[in-house]
This record gives structure tokens, C-alpha cells and sequence, in this order.
């Protein structure tokens, strides 16, 4: 079916140029054809005709396994009591205090992280949700028809859907047509959304326009396009054995239906994927170049190039950026994403006052230079240090522990050093405390080979040819390599490939009257699904008009959006949410549940503000997270062992300015550090040492932070002063090394206020910096200003 979808999709792509049918290529009839060959011929006839219609069903039935008893339908998920404990215990000795609501949310988010990576990992074979689609699936009925146009460049598709049960009858359809006359493209979604069509367009199409698209389609040679297509219909008949393709019987309603032969081809979905996938690698430099047109010549690149300069010169990175961006391209929280977009309409406001716009445009020009001449010192700084590093990494890995040293360490895990078991699990992918060791070496030999597509395409990437390799070229190339090629497609068992036939029923004149896929789905896990997708082809060259006039009487998807219910309620929807009722007051409303990541942050939170310690928070947040993502290292060592653990990973992982331990407490360290074997950085898991490290130096600097905003709310009331204080104060410590002119800078800092909180109104014009002068410009620091901007919104509300 996957085949089928991308060969209509290709099919689709031809009509942008000027129509297969002007470049018929018409296959000689030959009354001795292989039935391979009559089964080529009937599916290319598509390709040989000025039109075509064609309608088809779609059907799934699934025969599942009885389903798994559901454990934990009624039971939320839940920590191991073990751990539980262990926990308890070592929260109680940091002295951390929780109440047994805090610490129940805490538990169960990581009893569901632990839940959700058994889930990943395959462990949970059954899904409910998977159960009810296969069963929505079972009891829908799926159809299509429609017609493709060569000449005329259009083709129009309409899929339906009918579910039906005794007390509910839902059924819907979309018709679909495409243009590459005005490149556009039309649908009516109205019974799939009806909510996003308003009253007055409901019974139109809406259109999308991909005219800007024009000139990629008509590159496209139409000619060697439906050669190519027909090359890769015909590739997995010309590679399949003889038994595996068989003339089948004709029944009395298929000879009413005037259907002289009919032509059954099994294989595997695997299989047929493989062959298409080594054929396309084998055709890539002919289909991008020759068929697709993307091979640019001289002229074209010139011309590229003088139109990206124009461009440049009209619009800058930077004003695209700032056009175009969002919060989330970045991952930017929204506080820093607003202070970002100030920040650049200040600069825009100062530049627009103070320089002109030649020399911003020589400025952006120099910067751009300095920019790549800094790209590429870096680049080769990058390369020395990496070489610097691995020589580093070679000469130390010399001296640690091999694999066999490591089989020996792992069978007495308990009493061995938590460094060395880690340095294992990063060396050799030796996990410590395992429960299944024959599964992990199975894991680790699956990881280390690759998969049968990449094996394959070594063997054919020499092969790959601007000229076109057809189907006869590609089978002699195929035999060529068949012992290779069987030793790799038979690497996976038999029964574990999707069974796959194909039926290409032919009318008196040798072309496709029917095509009918069938594959079957087989897994221990959740039993049978079959796939069936029956495709009729009819009116050879007298396909079904489509009408234009529905066309022309179409609206864009704004137009048709446009006042409709679900419009109206999005705009209305933050609004909607604040109305708080009566009833609502009244009731106890349960906050959704936080994630594990954001209960990892809270704990950090609310440790520093109990031990105002870096090392107790560290140690506290490395136990909790140590409990969710390696809960048998947790089980099997000591509490003192894990204790101590988490020191040393509190000062290797630990930036000098947040944790730097001196004289005993440092020997301590050093101490433990000799007795665990915690001295190299092969030894630490740098994934949870790293994690820990940043949620505690933010638990820091967000509490600190905190802090200073609390004192200077006090001390100032309008948001102007305070954010004229911060910045003063800010800039005076980024530049403690140079003398300012502090009537001036308080100056600047002013007006720097007033700019705030006009943009906060959205009154931010020349006026907001009307009595800035030059020299006060020249004390804007907008990192700076940026920064302030962002806790203003955080701190000031």
C-alpha cells in the first residue's frame, strides 16, 4: 500500500508539466509476454493514455489477541516500595522537609518516568488506545474515487468515510482536486471540521495556492518522468522467482465484467521496499538532475546568487528573524522571547535616531565578514581541540579497565567500585546490576549491525548513474549480487516479514482493470491485521470531467475561516478561562498533575530554600533522579556508598562559583574520589551529573535572584524606578573595570525605564527616547537591557 501511495504521489507530480500523453511511449504487443511482462505492460497503461478514472475501498480487520489482565487500570502508578523507603530515609537525613502530599506527587512523577521508559523499552506489549483505533478501524469503511487529467494538468480525488453501528451512524467526505494549470489546490474540509468553515462557505472549496512552486514543476521532463515510472513498476516483477508469480483463475463475474487475465504477485512488504529503496538509490543522481531539473547550470547559479544578494540588501538575517521567529523555534520561555522582540525595537528606535541607514547597512556588512572570519578560526580551533582531546581520551583509556576486566567487575557489581561500573556501562555497554544479561548483549549486537537498507546500499551506492538504470538493468545488477543480497534479506526470519500479494486484473486490451493489495500484519503482540485496498481503473483516455466552476467560485482558507465558530472561540478563549462562576468557586479544582522534570525542579527549589547549601541540594535531587533512572544501582548499594557518590558528583560536575569546597572538606572529596575509583571522566555518568548540576544552579541563581527583585520592590514602587535601579546596577557591575559617567548613566537608566514600561502599553515610539543624546546611546547595553527586560516580567507583575 505504501508503494502504491508513493507511486499515485509521483503519478501526481507529472501533471505540473505538459501531460504524459503528449510523450505516449506505447508498448509493442507481443503474443508470447511473460505474464510478468503482461502485468508490467497492464500497470504502465496508466502512463500511456490522455485520462483516467478510478475509484477504490480501503478495509482493516484485525484478529487480536485476548488482551493482557489490566493490572493497572484501577492503580495509579506507584514507586517501589524499596525505593520508597530508601528515599524517606535519606530526605529525613538531609533534613529536607516535604509534606506527604509534596513527597506523594514527587513519588508517583517518578514512579510514571519510570513506567514511561518500560514503555518505550517495549516492556508494556499491550495498548488500549492501539485496541480502540484497530477497532474504530474494523467497523469503518473507506472509499476513494476520482480522475487524472494529463492534458488538462488536474486531477481531482474524493475519499469518504462511513462508521456505523446500531445506535450511531457517523459518515463524511472530502473531495480533493489539484491544478498545475493555476497551481493550486482545493478542498472542501467542512464534514472533517466543520468548525473551521463559517456558515456562508460551507458547500465551497477552499483553495491554497503553490504558484510559488511554478518554476520547480516545470523543470520537470515529463518524458523521462513517466519512463522512470514505469521502470519502478516494473522492478519488483523482474526481480521475483517464477513461483512467486502465478496466473489465477477467472470467476464468471470477472468475465462479465470483460477481464481477461488476472496475475497474482507475492512477495513481502519488506522485500518490495528494499528493491524500490537500492532502485531509487541506484536512479538518484538521474531523477534529480536529468528528470527533476535540480542540476543548476552556470547561469542559473549566477543568478541565484545576484538574487540572494538583492534580497539581502532589501531585508537583513536580522529583520527576517524578527519577522519570523517564535518562542518556540529558540525554546525560549515567553518572558525571554518578549524582552528578545523589545530589545530589537529599541535598537531599531536608537538606530533609526542617531545612524543612518548606510552605515548600518556597512555595519551589518562588516559584522558578517567578522562573523564568518570568526566561524572559521573557530572551526579550526574546534578541530585542535578535538584532536587534543581524543589523543587525551586514547592515552587515558589505555590505562582503565578492558571488557574482559569488565565481565569480571559486573558478576560481583555490589561489592566493585561505582566508578569502574560506570566507565563499563560507557566503554562497553556493560550495565551493572542487569537483570537479563543475555537480552543486553542481544541489544548491543542489535545496535552494532546495521540495518538490511544500509547493508544493501554499499553494496549498490558504486552503481548510482545519471543515466537511467531501467528495471532490466537493475535485475542484472540484482543478480549480480544476489549471494550478497540473499545472506542480507534473509537475516530476517521469514516469519517475521509482512506477507504482501498484488492482483492486476487486465481488460481485453492488456491494461490494468483492477489492482487489489493485500498484506497481513503478524505480531505476537497484538495478533493479526489485514490490509486490504481494492483499486478499480476505468474510461482509458475518457475520464470524467471535473467541474470548473466549483473551481472558480472557490475562497481561501482564510475566507472560509474567517467568523467561524472555532475563530471566535479561540479569540475569546483566554477571556472565557478567566471568568471564574459561582460553581466553580464552590469546587475544589484538581491542579493537573506536574511532569517528573518539573517536580525535579520544585524539589531543588524548595531544598535550597530550607539548606541554602549547593552540595545538599545537588546530593538530595542526585538520589531522587538516581532512584527514577537507575533504580538497581539504587537497590543494590549502600545508602553510604550512594551517600558519597553524590558529594563527589556534586563537586566534579559543580562550577567554581556556585560550590568550591576548601581544606578538609576538599581532602574529604579527594578521599572519596580514590576510594570509589570517581577520578577520570569516563567514570561518571556525565548525563546525571550534568542534569543534577543545572537544576541545582538554577534552584541558585532563581532564589538569589529572587531575592534582590523582593528587596528592590520594597525599596522602589513604579516599575520605571525599578527597572532604572536594575540596570544601573547591572551595568555598573558588567563594567566595573571602566569609569562611567554616573549623572549620565542614571540618565540613560531612566529613560531605559520608560521604554519598558511603553512597550509594556504598547506606546514604544521615538517620543519614549526623545531626550536620549548620543552619548547616553552609547551606554545602552542591550544584552543587558535584555536581561533586565526578562526579570522585569518574571519578578515585577
Amino acid at each position: 500500500m505504501k508503494i502504491q501511495l508513493k507511486y499515485l504521489s509521483l503519478c501526481l507530480f507529472s501533471l505540473a508539466a505538459t501531460g504524459c500523453s503528449q510523450h505516449v511511449i506505447k508498448t509493442n504487443s507481443n503474443q508470447t509476454a511473460s505474464i510478468e511482462q503482461k502485468a508490467i505492460t497492464g500497470l504502465n497503461a496508466i502512463f500511456e493514455t490522455p485520462s483516467y478514472d478510478f475509484q477504490g475501498k480501503l478495509r482493516v480487520q484485525s484478529n487480536l489477541v485476548e488482551a493482557i489482565p489490566k493490572v493497572a487500570d484501577a492503580a495509579p502508578a506507584t514507586l517501589d516500595p524499596v525505593l520508597k523507603k530508601q528515599l524517606d530515609q535519606y530526605l529525613k537525613q538531609q533534613k529536607v522537609r516535604l509534606s506527604t502530599q509534596e513527597k506523594q506527587n514527587l513519588y508517583t512523577a517518578m514512579a510514571k518516568e519510570q513506567n514511561s521508559a518500560s514503555y518505550a523499552a517495549g516492556a508494556i506489549e499491550k495498548s488500549s488506545p492501539f485496541n480502540f483505533v484497530l477497532n474504530v478501524l474494523n467497523d469503518t469503511q473507506f472509499s476513494y474515487d476520482g480522475s487524472v487529467h494529463y492534458r488538462q494538468k488536474i486531477a481531482a480525488l474524493n475519499v469518504a468515510a462511513r462508521y456505523e453501528k446500531p445506535t450511531l451512524l457517523v459518515q463524511m467526505k472530502v473531495p480533493m482536486v489539484v491544478d498545475f494549470n493555476e497551481y493550486k489546490f482545493y478542498t472542501n474540509y467542512f464534514s472533517l471540521l466543520p468548525y473551521l468553515v463559517n456558515k456562508d462557505s460551507q458547500n465551497d472549496f477552499a483553495y491554497i495556492d503553490f504558484s510559488k512552486y511554478k518554476a520547480d514543476f516545470e523543470r520537470i521532463k515529463v518524458a523521462q518522468f513517466a519512463e522512470y515510472l514505469k521502470a519502478m513498476n516494473a522492478v519488483p516483477y523482474v526481480l521475483a522467482d517464477s513461483n512467486h508469480i502465478q496466473k489465477l483463475s477467472l470467476t464468471a463475474q470477472e468475465r462479465q465484467q470483460k477481464i481477461s487475465e488476472k496475475i497474482r504477485l507475492n512477495s513481502s512488504l519488506e522485500d518490495m521496499l528494499l528493491q524500490l529503496a537500492m532502485f531509487d538509490q541506484v536512479n538518484a543522481p538521474y531523477l534529480q538532475q536529468t528528470v527533476l531539473g535540480q542540476a543548476t547550470t552556470t547561469e542559473d547559479a549566477t543568478e541565484q546568487v545576484e538574487t540572494t544578494q538583492d534580497t539581502s540588501a532589501k531585508e537583513s538575517a536580522e529583520d527576517y528573524l524578527k519577522h519570523n521567529e517564535t518562542a518556540e523555534d529558540y525554546g525560549m520561555s515567553q518572558e525571554a522571547f518578549v524582552a528578545y522582540q523589545a530589545t530589537l525595537a529599541l535598537r531599531d528606535l536608537v538606530s533609526q535616531k542617531f545612524y543612518a541607514t548606510e552605515t548600518t547597512a556597512n555595519n551589518a556588512a562588516d559584522y558578517s565578514a567578522d562573523a564568518s572570519e570568526d566561524a572559521m578560526i573557530a572551526a579550526e580551533q574546534a578541530v585542535q581541540a578535538a584532536a587534543a582531546e581524543q589523543a587525551e581520551d586514547s592515552a587515558s583509556t589505555a590505562s582503565m579497565l578492558s571488557e574482559q576486566d569488565c565481565q569480571r567487575l559486573i558478576e560481583t557489581a555490589k561489592t566493585a567500585k561505582v566508578g569502574d561500573l560506570t566507565y563499563c556501562a560507557y566503554a562497553y555497554e556493560l550495565e551493572a546490576f542487569s537483570p537479563n544479561r543475555a537480552e543486553q548483549a542481544q541489544s548491543v549486537l542489535d545496535e552494532h549491525f546495521a540495518s538490511p537498507q544500509e547493508k544493501l546500499a554499499k553494496v549498490f551506492e558504486p552503481y548510482r548513474s545519471e543515466q537511467l538504470v531501467d528495471a532490466a538493468a537493475f535485475a542484472a545488477l540484482w543478480q549480480k549480487h544476489q549471494a550478497e543480497i540473499q545472506q542480507i534479506m534473509n537475516a530476517t526470519p521469514k516469519d517475521k516479514k509482512t506477507p504482501m500479494q498484488i492482483d492486476v486484473a487486465l481488460d481485453d486490451q492488456g491494461r490494468a482493470a483492477k489492482i487489489d493489495y493485500a498484506l497481513q500484519f503478524k505480531r505476537e503482540n497484538y495478533g493479526t491485521i489485514h490490509v486490504y485496498n481494492d483499486v478499480s481503473i476505468a474510461n482509458y483516455g475518457q475520464a470524467s470531467k471535473i467541474d470548473r466552476s466549483a473551481l472558480r467560485q472557490a475562497k481561501s482558507i482564510q475566507e472560509v475561516s474567517k467568523d467561524s465558530i472555532l475563530e471566535k472561540w479561540v479569540t475569546n478563549l483566554g477571556r472565557t478561562l478567566e471568568q471564574e462562576t459561582a460553581e466553580n468557586k464552590d469546587k475544589t479544582t484538581a491542579k493537573p498533575a506536574l511532569s517528573y522534570d518539573e517536580e525535579l525542579a520544585q524539589l531543588a527549589q524548595k531544598t535550597y530554600q530550607q539548606t541554602e547549601s549547593f552540595s545538599q541540594t545537588y546530593q538530595t535531587l542526585f538520589l531522587v533522579h538516581m532512584a527514577a533512572e537507575q533504580s538497581t544501582w539504587v537497590k543494590n548499594l549502600s545508602p553510604q556508598t550512594l551517600q558519597e557518590m553524590a558529594e563527589v558528583y556534586a563537586y566534579w560536575f559543580s562550577d567554581e562559583r556556585y560550590y568550591d569546597p576548601k581544606g578538609a572538606a576538599l581532602k574529604r572529596i579527594e578521599a572519596l574520589q580514590a576510594k570509589h575509583h570517581l577520578e577520570e571522566d569516563e567514570q561518571f555518568n556525565n548525563a546525571i551529573g550534568r542534569r543534577i548540576n543545572n537544576l541545582t544552579e538554577d534552584a541558585v541563581d532563581e532564589n538569589k535572584v529572587a531575592l534582590e527583585w523582593r528587596k528592590l520592590k520594597q525599596q522602589y514602587k513604579q516599575p520605571q524606578q525599578i527597572f532604572a535601579q536594575q540596570y544601573l546596577k547591572a551595568y555598573e557591575a558588567a563594567y566595573d573595570w571602566d569609569v562611567p559617567d554616573l549623572e549620565n548613566l542614571k540618565k540613560t537608566a531612566h529613560i531605559l525605564g520608560q521604554t519598558y514600561v511603553d512597550r509594556q502599553q504598547g506606546k514604544l515610539s521615538q517620543n519614549s527616547i526623545r531626550t536620549l543624546t548620543e552619548d547616553q546611546a552609547e551606554q545602552i547595553d542591550y544584552e543587558l537591557y535584555m536581561d533586565v527586560y526578562e526579570d522585569m516580567q518574571k519578578f515585577v507583575k
